[in-house]
């Protein structure tokens, strides 16, 4: 039996999966956002521990097993967040998010100041989402902080940190940010020099995808009720466990999330030159590979925002959008509401175009949302496609796969063959598979692969699938083209 955590930006999950095909258990719990209009976002780490508690005694409960069972715990993360702890081990402040795009500016004047080719000196670039520029805002505006910082952790590695007390990072979540050489996978030291770090601060060990971050900490097993041989593996960002969790751990499948944001990303064994390609993430893969990926903000959250104007719920929702056909009666909407990552424009703003009397009805605007968010999607695919990867099909997981008109969409937009996961939790279900991996490079003489952990797994559901409709895909180049036409000269005001 093994745990996975996902820790993302609204809630955390814990799922226990059985080793094998099926996951028993899951917990979920909510924590707050600390947000303002300025771009400020923050959450206290120590949300995310008790929610972690509880999320896994609901979790338990639902398995009904018993505790001492579980070998593995791997976690999940979301990417880039910047924790911060002192000579005593004590969180120095909130934790700023991927999302928080407060030092645009300042990572701008860093980036120019320094003449930094990022793709150049450490294989990716790096928008204001990455660890980086978190860093340099707290140097700025909170310099006693700053001044304070002896270890730097992102999210999973925080979680890590507190079921082991090991101080271990892996290339996969150290990749985005920003200061972590892609190609050697090893930390930066020219953009550490460049930053300035004081002179307590201590870089953490790297680890490999398949090692373990370590055993949990003896007194917190007994708190959980955990045996205290429990393994606890190297972990990664939310990209990185959910391509485990679809398994897309070798090279030709292509996974897109429908989440808060968006993200489409494939696996590679060697780094992808993003030279000139300045949308693409050449992240490295947390199974010692690589993750080349796009990302785009506003997916759900912008979908979700629609229908709370409009008063609308799910089931509702779907209807609408379902009898609306191509193109939304020529309504255009541009779902920038908390900028645009994908083209990089954080300071973009939404948008809607084509307004006319007679289109004018929330049907209409509700498909336009959707169609707006899957256009963005799309960019990303032809990011992935130009930079010479190859696919036929994309495996779709996040809170948007549930819906059937957006499932064909993105078939008929991207051209691709969809398919959808039995398991709704890739990201959580990716973390333990990873967990077994680890557990079995601990223990047996001639550990599993992670490729096969996947095979056995991982089930797709038939029911969900979807083909692309020819008629439709057609007539969505076109309003693809266009759209993104638009786009490019509308982020010009930004």
């Amino acid at each position: 039996m093994y745990i996975g955590i996902d820790c993302g930006t609204q809630g955390i999950k814990v799922a226990i999966w059985n080793g094998e095909t099926d996951i028993l258990g899951v917990g979920y719990n909510t924590y707050p956002l600390i947000s303002d209009d300025t771009g400020l976002k923050e959450q206290e780490p120590s949300w995310w521990l008790e929610s972690l508690i509880t999320a896994m005694d609901e979790a338990f409960n639902k398995a009904q097993i018993a505790r001492t069972e579980i070998k593995g715990i791997g976690v999940s993360g979301q990417q880039h967040g910047l924790v911060l702890l002192d000579n005593n081990n004590e969180i120095i402040r909130p934790a700023k998010l991927w999302c928080d795009t407060q030092p645009t500016d300042i990572l701008k004047n860093f980036t120019s100041e320094n003449a930094l080719d990022y793709s150049n000196t450490i294989g990716i670039n790096v928008p204001v989402a990455f660890t980086i520029a978190k860093l340099l805002w707290t140097k700025k505006h909170k310099p006693e902080d700053f001044g304070k910082i002896s270890k730097i952790m992102l999210p999973h590695e925080y979680i890590n940190y507190w079921l082991t007390g090991n101080y271990f990072a892996e290339a996969g979540d150290s990749s985005g940010t920003g200061y972590f050489d892609t190609y050697s996978k090893k930390w930066s030291t020219k953009l550490f020099e460049l930053i300035g770090m004081p002179d307590s601060f201590v870089l953490p060990e790297l680890i490999s995808s398949e090692q373990c971050h370590g055993t949990i900490r003896p007194k917190l097993a007994k708190q959980l009720g955990l045996s205290e041989s429990v393994v606890v593996s190297s972990g990664g960002g939310d990209n990185m466990m959910a391509a485990i969790g679809t398994g897309n751990v070798s090279k030709g499948l292509l996974t897109m999330s429908l989440g808060t944001s968006g993200t489409v990303y494939s696996h590679t064994l060697e780094q992808v030159d993003s030279t000139t390609y300045p949308d693409l993430n050449a992240f490295c893969s947390s199974t010692n590979g690589y993750l080349p990926l796009a990302s785009t903000m506003n997916v759900t959250s912008a979908t979700t925002a629609f229908r709370n104007l409009l008063n609308t719920d799910i089931p509702t929702f779907e209807q609408m959008i379902s009898r609306v056909p191509v193109g939304s009666n020529g309504i255009t909407v541009m779902p920038y509401l908390a900028g645009a990552r994908l083209p990089n424009v954080p300071k973009a703003k939404g948008a809607i175009f084509g307004l006319t009397s007679d289109n004018l009805n929330q049907e209409n605007l509700l498909r336009a949302a959707v169609e707006g968010v899957t256009y963005n999607l799309a960019k990303g695919v032809d990011v992935l496609s130009q930079a010479g990867l190859s696919f036929d099909s994309v495996i779709l997981i996040g809170g948007g796969s549930n819906s059937a008109t957006w499932r064909q969409m993105i078939s008929n937009v991207t051209g691709l063959t969809v398919n959808v996961p039995d398991s709704g939790e890739a990201a959580a279900l990716g973390a333990a598979m990873q967990a077994k991996w680890a557990y079995s490079h601990r223990v047996d003489s001639s550990p599993i692969s992670i490729a096969d952990i996947c095979s056995i797994g991982i089930k797709l559901n038939p029911l969900l699938a979807a083909a692309p409709d020819l008629e439709a895909h057609s007539r969505y180049q076109e309003l693809y083209t266009q759209y993104h036409q638009e786009v490019e000269q509308y982020v010009k005001g930004f």
